[in-house]
């Protein structure tokens, strides 16, 4: 049971250890609140990353992820900034919000 525990958790630090380089945005929902996802992937000049609550339910612990859906932008590993749906289970954010907050990150660089 030890051998299987650790394997788990191991397994968890490799999937959730992704968002730790770079730019790289995670949306967290679950299966009722999908008609309000963005396409993160379409976003330019990042790592995207979909997490489901009945399959990743750690990162939502992890993360205090209460809200669905939460999108949330990471540099680095990083929480920089988070989006959360209201009462209505939608995001105010767009697509192109999402962008501008990455390409600031890209710019700050320089």
């Amino acid at each position: 049971m030890r051998l299987v525990n650790y394997i788990f958790l191991l397994a968890s630090m490799l999937i959730y250890s992704q968002h730790e380089d770079g730019i790289s945005i995670v949306q967290a929902s679950a299966e009722f609140t999908k008609e309000a996802n963005l396409n993160i992937k379409k976003l330019d000049d990042t790592s995207t990353y979909n997490y489901d609550l009945s399959k990743h339910s750690d990162f939502f612990e992890d993360h205090d992820i209460v809200y669905l859906p939460t999108i949330i932008l990471f540099e680095n590993g990083e929480e920089i900034k988070r989006w959360e749906a209201d009462i209505t289970l939608k995001l105010k954010c767009k697509l192109e919000d999402l962008q501008e907050e990455i390409n600031k990150l890209i710019e700050a660089k320089f």
